[in-house]
């Protein structure tokens, strides 16, 4: 295995991430966080002057945490998902947005209300100006902002803002497939 690591290291991760993907969907989280964190090391050490695989590889362990309920994982690589996307493709791209999907989804989890409204409205706001409102991107982060906006408002009426809530999710974790990636590596290619 380290021999190809270091020969085909896009074929190896590629795989890593199959294995990861197998024991997300029978729900071995923990293995596949394994995975994924072994992939994500070859994608960082990959040529990659854009780091669209290492951005993936920060959304796929994102969504590994966020299944286990590890937040301050989750939090973090959401985090580190948005600045390598901004920092390669300009803070306005549609996958920034995503990012700030997935990080307020983190929030609404933790009943975190106020900073999972901010990190919606920054969501919206990039979709909205880069895709339009009626995107289907667009229209789902406005749901589930106003979903959020309801549950603020009953919790309020009852004086429960910051006291226990349900802890539903106003939204599922936000993953670019792999066809996202492949199409965002061909244009970065025509662009050289």
């Amino acid at each position: 295995m380290q021999t190809a690591e270091k020969s085909q290291p896009d074929k190896v991760f590629e795989c890593i991430d199959e294995i990861a993907g197998i024991c997300s969907i029978t729900r071995n989280f923990g293995l596949a966080e394994q995975y994924y964190l072994r992939s994500l090391k070859l994608k960082e050490r990959a040529k990659d002057p854009k780091k669209i695989l290492y951005a993936q590889g920060l959304s796929n362990l994102g969504k590994i945490c966020y299944f286990q309920r590890k937040f301050a994982e989750c939090e973090d690589y959401a985090r580190l998902f948005i600045q390598v996307i901004a920092d390669n493709f300009g803070p306005t791209h549609p996958d920034v947005a995503c990012g700030w999907q997935n990080l307020a989804s983190i929030y609404y989890a933790q009943k975190k209300y106020q900073l999972a409204k901010g990190a919606y409205i920054a969501g919206i706001k990039i979709c909205e100006q880069g895709l339009g409102e009626r995107h289907p991107t667009s229209v789902q982060l406005t749901r589930n902002y106003a979903s959020l906006l309801k549950k603020m408002d009953e919790l309020e009426q009852a004086g429960l803002i910051d006291a226990s809530a349900t802890g539903e999710i106003t939204g599922s974790w936000r993953t670019l497939p792999k066809e996202h990636y492949e199409m965002l590596g061909s244009l970065y290619n025509e662009k050289d």
